[in-house]
């Protein structure tokens, strides 16, 4: 049977587990509650304005005028956003 090591412990265990029995339960808690922190600190009107059209545009508008570079680092931006926003006209931020 092929093993790999858990992220978490570093034990070996089955491919198809990602983490072993023990780290999975520490895990799954962690995952809950920054979920429950995450419901809990976000205002609606932030929401709104990230899952909104205005948003990606600007988005586009900056990445854009950075010639899609990273403000950090100056490598490119990731090649994955490309294809998300390669339908959207760039729009300049007024």
């Amino acid at each position: 049977m092929l093993e790999h090591q858990c992220p978490a412990c570093k034990w070996l265990i089955p491919y198809g587990k990602r983490y072993c029995d023990e780290c999975i339960q520490h895990v799954d808690e962690y995952k809950q509650s920054r979920h429950k922190d995450r419901q809990r600190n976000t205002d609606p009107k932030y929401k709104a304005f990230y899952d909104s059209k205005e948003r990606r545009r600007m988005s586009v508008s900056v990445l854009a005028n950075a010639q899609w570079r990273c403000a950090d680092c100056s490598s490119m931006a990731c090649e994955v956003l490309l294809p998300a926003l390669a339908g959207m006209i760039p729009h300049t931020v007024s």
